[in-house]
C-alpha cells in the first residue's frame, strides 16, 4: 500500500478525551498496514498531526516509536472515570424538557463513546471485546427507549427497533410528525365543530352544546364581564348609610338576615342556619366608625344609650324589645304588638303576657 493511502487514515488530534479512542484505532490500522520503511514516515506524520493541547503536552517529550506515544496519550488524555461510573452515567441519561431528540441523541452517544473507549483500553483479551461492545450497545438502546420523552418512548417500544441507529431514526421521524400535528391543531382554521358546523372551534367548546352548558352553568363567555364587587370597591349600607367591605360581615345586615319571624318560626331557624357565622367586630383599620375602640368616645353604641336611659323613671320606651338570641334582635312597634297573640309572645328570652304589654303601652 502506498504511503499516500496510509496518510489518509491519520486525522488531526487536539487532546479531546472523547475522540482519543477512535483516533488511536485509526492510527493502529495505518501502522498495521505499513511496512517497516513506511513506519518511520508514518510516525513523523502522526506527530505533526497533534494540535492544541496534545501538541503542547508532547513537545517536551521525545518518543522513539508509536507505542510510546500511544501510551503517553492514554495516560494524559485518557478517560479518568472508572468503567462502572460510565455505565451508571449511561443508564441515568434521560431527556430533559429543554432538549429535543437530536440533542438527547448527541448526549447519549457521547456517554456511549466514553464507555466504549474505556472498555477497549482496559480489555486485554481481543476475543471478548466484540461481546462486550454488543452488550454495551444493547444497554444503550434500552437506556434510550426509557430515557426519551414518554410519548415517544411508548411509540418506539411498540415498533421494537433492532439496534441503536434504527431507534435514533425512528425517534427523529416521530418528533417531526408530532411537530406537524401540533402546528395543525394550533391553527383555528383546521378546527371544525360537528354541532354548529362552523370552523374555529370544536364540539367541546361550542356554545350550542347542551352538555357543556349543563356542566358549566356559570361559565363566563363575555371577556369584558366584571364581577359585582371588586377588591378595591366599597358598598354603602342602606340602614346606617356608611361604607363597608362586601367581603366582610356587616353587623346591620347580619342582624337583619337573622331576625326573628314570629309568624313563621321556621324562617328564623332557616336564616340562622344559612348564616351561622358569629358576630365579628370590625377591625380598627376600617373607617366605618362602628363600635371601634378608637372611635368609642365619639360614637357611642345606641344600645348602650338605651340601657342607660331605662334607669330614668321618667323614660318611656318607644318600642318593645324582644331578643331571640344574643345574635338575633328584632324591635316591634306598638302597632305590631297589638296584633300579637298570647302564644306568639310566650316564646323568647323576655316572656310577657298580653295584659303586661297593654299596661306597659298605657303607661
Amino acid at each position: 500500500m502506498s504511503i499516500d493511502t496510509l496518510l489518509r487514515f491519520i486525522e488531526p488530534y487536539d487532546g479531546d478525551r472523547d475522540n482519543l479512542s477512535s483516533w488511536i484505532e485509526k492510527c493502529d490500522r495505518a501502522f498495521q498496514l505499513a511496512s517497516d520503511s513506511q513506519e518511520r514516515i508514518l510516525f513523523a506524520y502522526v506527530q505533526n498531526k497533534l494540535t492544541d493541547k496534545a501538541q503542547s503536552t508532547c513537545s517536551n517529550t521525545v518518543f522513539s516509536e508509536w507505542k510510546d506515544l500511544k501510551e503517553f496519550l492514554k495516560a494524559r488524555f485518557g478517560n479518568r472515570k472508572h468503567q462502572t461510573h460510565l455505565l451508571i452515567e449511561l443508564q441515568n441519561c434521560k431527556q430533559t424538557y429543554q432538549e429535543n431528540v437530536a440533542q438527547y441523541i448527541a448526549r447519549l452517544e457521547s456517554c456511549l463513546k466514553r464507555l466504549l473507549s474505556t472498555i477497549k483500553q482496559s480489555n486485554s483479551d481481543p476475543l471478548l471485546l466484540p461481546g462486550q461492545i454488543d452488550s454495551t450497545n444493547q444497554l444503550a438502546l434500552h437506556s434510550f427507549l426509557l430515557g426519551i420523552n414518554p410519548k415517544l418512548s411508548q411509540v418506539l417500544r411498540s415498533r421494537e427497533p433492532r439496534d441503536l441507529n434504527e431507534a435514533f431514526n425512528m425517534a427523529l421521524e416521530e418528533e417531526k410528525f408530532s411537530l406537524l400535528e401540533s402546528t395543525r391543531n394550533e391553527n383555528p382554521r383546521n378546527k371544525y365543530c360537528n354541532i354548529c358546523h362552523r370552523n374555529g372551534h370544536t364540539a367541546a367548546f361550542c356554545r350550542n352544546n347542551a352538555q357543556t352548558n349543563r356542566s358549566n352553568p356559570n361559565i363566563n363567555r363575555n371577556p369584558n364581564h366584571r364581577p359585582l364587587f371588586h377588591l378595591n370597591e366599597m358598598s354603602y349600607c342602606k340602614c346606617c348609610n356608611k361604607q363597608y367591605d362586601p367581603r366582610e360581615i356587616h353587623p346591620i345586615r347580619f342582624l337583619y338576615n337573622n331576625r326573628t319571624n314570629y309568624n313563621n318560626p321556621d324562617v328564623t331557624n332557616r336564616n340562622y342556619q344559612n348564616n351561622p357565622v358569629p358576630f365579628r367586630r370590625p377591625s380598627t383599620e376600617q373607617s366605618n366608625g362602628f363600635n371601634n375602640n378608637r372611635n368609642m368616645p365619639q360614637n357611642r353604641n345606641v344600645r348602650m344609650e338605651q340601657n342607660n336611659s331605662r334607669n330614668n323613671q321618667n323614660y318611656r320606651e318607644p318600642y318593645l324589645t324582644r331578643s331571640f338570641t344574643r345574635r338575633n334582635t328584632v324591635e316591634l312597634s306598638p302597632v305590631e304588638v297589638e296584633h300579637l297573640n298570647e302564644e306568639e309572645l310566650s316564646d323568647g328570652a323576655n316572656q310577657m303576657s298580653l295584659e303586661e304589654i297593654q299596661a306597659h303601652e298605657n303607661h
